[in-house]
């Protein structure tokens, strides 16, 4: 006996994103394997209120509304990403799961970061979210979560909590330094069994960001 289109279950497959301040990057991923089985990117539409992450901040501050409207412009761009990934592959998102830094979270989840913009530096939260994907405008599975990366502190974000479970920096034999470079850039340095972050603003000068040759 045929089964019903409707009753066909889809291949599942997770989500990675990460949350540039210039570029976000997608990639769907086997969930058994953990392999990456397709890649994209896409400039990101925060751009058009900022190059950087304190010129965003100040957007936030000096016209509340903006908040709304960079969320909405970050998440449906990366809503277009998945669907992009998902359109000929007959794969179904199961999970997602976004990195990006501390600021780049605020803006997504339209959470003011004003609090970002003077010391302490102090960010209006710092623990994972748990959220539901559809419930943020993504073509995934009922019941898909969105994981959204905790961070470590007002410019050491969800990205280098990544980098740092990815590397495995906690299981480092001996004193290990790994440096992202972002326009928002962070230098980790596990030893001793402590890790010691240090964060600065780098540009879009590594992405080729304003340069003409």
């Amino acid at each position: 006996m045929t089964r019903p289109a409707s009753a066909t279950k889809q291949p599942s497959a997770g989500l990675a994103v990460d949350l540039g301040t210039t570029t976000l990057a997608v990639a769907l991923v086997d969930l058994a394997s953990g392999k990456a089985l397709k890649r994209t990117s896409a400039e990101n539409p925060q751009r058009a209120w900022g190059a950087d992450v304190v010129s965003r901040i100040t957007a936030a501050l000096e016209d509340p509304p903006s908040l709304k409207e960079m969320s909405i412009a970050a998440l449906k761009t990366c809503a277009s990403l998945l669907n992009e990934l998902t359109e000929e592959s007959g794969l179904c998102v199961a999970e997602i799961a976004i990195a990006g830094n501390t600021v780049m979270e605020h803006l997504l989840l339209n959470v003011s970061p004003v609090s970002l913009a003077k010391p302490p530096y102090k960010p209006a939260f710092k623990g994972a979210k748990r959220l539901v994907a559809k419930d943020f405008g993504f073509n995934a599975a009922d019941g898909a979560g969105l994981y959204v990366f905790p961070v470590i502190g007002g410019f050491v974000g969800g990205d280098a909590v990544a980098v740092a479970l990815f590397l495995g920096l906690n299981n480092a034999t001996g004193p290990t330094i790994t440096v992202d470079i972002g326009t928002n850039s962070e230098i980790m340095l596990s030893a001793n069994g402590l890790l010691y972050v240090a964060s600065a603003a780098a540009g879009p000068a590594f992405e080729g960001g304003g340069i003409k040759h």
